[in-house]
């Protein structure tokens, strides 16, 4: 037998200190914050249906409510399975039923099974930043009465918090969330703001029914496939800010005036290909969709989304909106969708420009205000010419009321002079100059007298008035310019 050496015993001094500090060897690692206990009936009892892989029907096996608690540190021990105490079945943790206590934090540790609780209730906060799953994470009808933290949580496959309460008035934080596959969410609700920013989702986001009494954050967002939100309610602002989606459903949902002082409904850099508004209601909630980029908006009508794009100088959303209702069949809402952005964008730019720089700037303001205004009534910018004819008729009455009595004409001819002394008529003759190609004669027969110069000046003007207004206004009322 080999001499004990000093080294060797040292050695084996320390090793005999760690056991006595950490337990023995084989004895499972507590989680952090916990002492061994013993576990209780109902612990002892998920413990035995999770080895055997059946899942844990509490409310079955337990009538009374306080007879089905389970202690945070059991679960963070299950969840955890630190020193593999626990052997889990290949269905994974699933219970249904259980009241935990105390404060749940997985805070930065991994979790290896496919978890699902249903109609469980979680006393304290409930704390999984950082927390890594390898599968799907599933509450199912749950109750949160503390504080929900689950920023930076990662979720190999689904997530769901479907027909989950969350009654903390603490603001729950969602934001930064990776997941796998979808994130279920129908029928849930939360009483203060919810932050999903900067969540990333490799499939669907489907949030229907959910009612968001303070509000959300869908800030940078990213999901692979859609965001359906159907008959959400938002009870205060929301925002889609540079948010990123295959398909948005807004359909029936309801929005509310917030308390921010600038907007309610904040749809700047929103990206999708599809955006579905059918039936929602905006009630009095201001909404800004500065760089709203999309391919198709439902309801393709006018009538319906003036309300969305109410005093927004957008001018690519406009003209998107305008192409997509064009492509639909649908060309004077088109036109109007075009109206009304020059319209916004006259106000956006009176309201930036109109003291800028000094009185000068504001006087220069103004006068591109009236020039743009007349633009509007006068052609509908371009595309409505028709209204031509309804202004040459307006245009028409200041040479009627010149040449309208026979006192200041002549006949171009003096030997007419006897002949058609007092069948002058200022009406037709007034007509037949505006009038192009058509002639009536009356022209042919009178002038204003020679004194009356300013007169025969206009007499230029009236026909040069006529000639342009009536024909173009004609060709676009046919429909042969558009």
């Amino acid at each position: 037998m080999k001499q004990l050496t000093f080294k060797s015993i040292l050695t084996g001094f320390a090793v005999l200190v760690l056991i006595l500090l950490f337990g023995s060897v084989g004895r499972p690692v507590m989680a952090e914050g916990c002492k061994p206990i013993k576990w209780t009936d109902a612990e002892q009892y998920v413990i035995d249906q999770l080895e055997i892989g059946e899942p844990v029907k509490l409310v079955q096996k337990y009538s009374r409510e306080e007879d089905r608690t389970l202690s945070n540190c059991f679960m963070m021990q299950l969840l955890t399975d630190a020193g593999d105490k626990f052997k889990i079945g290949p269905h994974g943790v699933v219970i249904d039923g259980a009241v935990i206590t105390g404060d749940v934090d997985l805070a930065g540790r991994p979790v290896n099974q496919q978890v699902k609780l249903t109609n469980c209730r979680f006393q304290g906060k409930v704390d999984f930043t950082d927390c890594i799953f390898s599968k799907s994470l599933l509450f199912v009808d749950s109750i949160f009465d503390g504080p929900v933290d689950f920023e930076d949580m990662t979720i190999g496959i689904n997530f769901a918090i479907s027909a989950c309460h969350f009654r903390s008035k603490t603001e729950t934080f969602l934001k930064t969330v990776r997941v796998g596959g979808d994130w279920l969410m129908s029928n849930a609700d939360f009483v203060a703001r919810v932050d999903f920013t900067q969540t990333e989702i490799q499939g669907n986001l489907l949030a229907d029914t959910v009612t968001f009494a303070g509000g959300a954050d869908f800030d940078t967002v990213r999901t692979k496939d859609d965001c359906s939100l159907r008959k959400a309610v938002f009870g205060d602002k929301v925002s889609f800010n540079e948010a990123q989606f295959s398909n948005l459903f807004l359909t029936n949902s309801t929005f509310t005036r917030s308390s921010d002082p600038k907007t309610d409904v904040d749809l700047t850099g929103l990206t999708v290909n599809s955006c579905y508004l059918d039936d929602a209601v905006f009630g009095d909630a201001r909404i800004t969709i500065d760089r709203m980029s999309f391919q198709y908006l439902s309801p393709a009508s006018w009538d319906k989304l003036q309300r969305l794009a109410r005093d927004q100088p957008n001018s690519e959303f406009y003209s998107t909106l305008g192409a997509m209702l064009l492509s639909h069949g649908y060309p004077d809402q088109a036109k109007q969708a075009f109206f009304a952005q020059k319209k916004a964008e006259r106000v956006d730019m009176l309201r930036r420009n109109a003291w800028a720089g000094g009185k000068l700037n504001w006087v220069n303001a103004r006068l591109w205000w009236v020039v743009d205004e007349l633009r509007d009534s006068l052609v509908g910018y371009g595309k409505s010419l028709q209204l031509l004819l309804v202004w040459s008729v307006v245009l028409f009455l200041p040479g009627y009321i010149i040449f309208r009595t026979e006192d200041g004409m002549k006949t171009k001819k003096p030997e007419d002079k006897a002949t058609y002394a007092n069948k002058y008529n200022g009406f037709w003759y007034a007509l037949d100059l505006f009038l192009p190609i058509i002639s009536l004669s009356d022209a042919k027969v009178w002038t204003p007298k020679d004194e009356r110069r300013w007169a025969l000046h206009y007499r230029r003007v009236h026909i040069l008035i006529g000639n342009l207004l009536i024909p173009i206004g004609l060709a676009a009322w046919t429909g042969i310019i558009q």
